[in-house]
């Protein structure tokens, strides 16, 4: 799943692309692949390709308010709320519903973990 956002600033077009990864390439030679569940997103602009979730960041660059940035592109309240809506839709998806749930799965049996090892630490003394 991929979704696209497009604008144009004063130096060119930027487009923002927000994509479900399922599995990633480990050896193209032999064809060896990854089954991972991530969110990918990637701002093409004339200046370069960035990629990454965009850090939030309240500012005014040369009188315009900036909400974030992704790399050094500089992204308006407008973008960013669409940028925030493609996510949104991606995270809707199943198989992001299946990654997180397994996700809070971990989290919790890890939680279970770490309270037995406390009551060891606490049982021997260290």
């Amino acid at each position: 799943m991929e979704r696209k956002i497009e604008w144009n600033t004063s130096r060119g077009p930027v487009a923002v692309t927000v994509a479900l990864v399922t599995e990633r390439i480990i050896d193209e030679n032999l064809g060896i692949t990854k089954p991972v569940c991530e969110i990918e997103i990637t701002a093409s602009t004339p200046a370069g390709v960035f990629r990454g979730r965009p850090v939030r960041k309240l500012q005014i660059i040369n009188g315009v308010q900036v909400s974030a940035t992704i790399g050094k592109l500089a992204i308006r309240p407008e973008h960013l709320a669409m940028i925030d809506t493609a996510i949104s839709e991606i995270e809707a998806t199943p198989e992001w519903q299946t990654h997180a749930a397994k996700q809070r799965q971990g989290a919790a049996d890890m939680a279970k973990i770490e309270a037995g090892r406390e009551t060891m630490r606490r049982v021997m003394g260290y």
